[in-house]
């Protein structure tokens, strides 16, 4: 990692160089949304393309989700195009079955398998043999409820969607929070870095003023990115909290040349008062309020990034967290590929 932690786990740098975007990961080694949990249920299966590559993703009878290289490992049929057997998918050309670790029942065969967890009420892949870091959550104490997910496609580079959670210019001047102390950065593991940043909301937009009157006037925001492409945001207020994670997916045209942007995908969760009938409706609403909330945040915040095109010389003192992120993220190793994997995936 390029990141540099001091004692004080401060990483306030007067250093403003930036990386060119040639050093980052076209695809970095992480987790991946791939759908909510309710839309697969047992016995169902889905064909998903993630980074360029064509994956099979499904759940067999016991609920285990498996999610393997699409091409059989045979001949190279689309298992997507085939069914699921008891916890195993089947072959539609020969019926070969593999389970959730892509081993052949009945053949000396061995399909590519990527590890899966479901968190947040969604399924998660992480592009690699073995994961880089636990997919990430809150602390165990925390019992959340979540909305279904929100996705956007943006035309930038998928660094610099992560990236904007570091920008305290960029909270100050388009969503008028006033900074009320300096960002404090530390990195908790070697593929994490977080930023914790005290603002207050000084807007006079109807949203604003709910927020302060539902809320409080001032938020401690804390964000967590991970492997460079997921941001877990938590955002305390005097009276409540909102939770969030974003997952963000780069998108390449057809050659596998170009990027044309990225998707970005956030799910908002609350705290769960707790199970009884009047609570799972006080939950289900107050969801859907921080969720309605946060997507005009981030509406705002995709318009602001959209077609911006990174240039590594223009930062400006003020920018030292926004350039320490891009040297940390630099160094996120870019997601394995795998011989039968399209040519899209492979490195410049």
């Amino acid at each position: 990692m390029n990141a540099t932690v001091n004692s004080q786990s401060t990483l306030l740098c007067d250093d403003l160089c930036a990386p060119e975007p040639k050093a980052f990961a076209k695809y970095p080694a992480s987790w991946y949304y791939v759908c909510t949990s309710k839309s697969l249920p047992a016995q169902r299966l889905m064909g998903v393309t993630l980074c360029g590559r064509r994956l099979v993703v499904f759940r067999g009878d016991r609920g285990i989700v498996g999610a393997l290289e699409a091409w059989c490992p045979h001949i190279g049929s689309d298992m997507s195009l085939g069914r699921v057997v008891g916890d195993a998918v089947e072959c539609p050309i020969h019926r070969f079955r593999y389970d959730s670790a892509g081993a052949c029942a009945n053949q000396d065969l061995r399909a590519i398998a990527y590890p899966v967890e479901e968190r947040f009420g969604a399924v998660f892949v992480f592009l690699g043999p073995k994961p880089l870091f636990p997919l990430p959550s809150f602390s165990a104490d925390i019992n959340l409820v979540s909305t279904k997910a929100m996705q956007w496609e943006v035309g930038t580079n998928w660094y610099m969607l992560v990236a904007n959670s570091f920008d305290a210019r960029h909270f100050a001047r388009t969503h008028d929070r006033r900074l009320v102390r300096p960002p404090n950065l530390h990195s908790p593991h070697p593929f994490a870095l977080q930023i914790d940043i005290a603002y207050e909301i000084t807007g006079t937009s109807w949203t604003d003023r709910a927020t302060r009157l539902i809320s409080g006037s001032h938020v401690r925001l804390e964000v967590t990115a991970w492997g460079g492409n997921i941001a877990l945001v938590r955002a305390a207020f005097a009276k409540d909290q909102t939770f969030g994670i974003m997952i963000v997916e780069p998108r390449y045209d057809l050659s596998g040349d170009g990027q044309r942007g990225a998707q970005v995908t956030v799910i908002v969760s609350a705290h769960r008062r707790g199970n009884s009938f009047l609570a799972r409706i006080l939950d289900a609403l107050t969801v859907r309020a921080k969720r309605f909330a946060v997507a005009r945040f981030a509406t705002q915040d995709a318009i602001g990034v959209q077609q911006l095109r990174y240039a590594s010389g223009g930062l400006r003192v003020g920018d030292e967290a926004l350039a320490q992120f891009l040297r940390w993220a630099e160094g996120i190793p870019q997601a394995a590929c795998h011989e039968r994997v399209q040519p899209t995936c492979r490195e410049e």
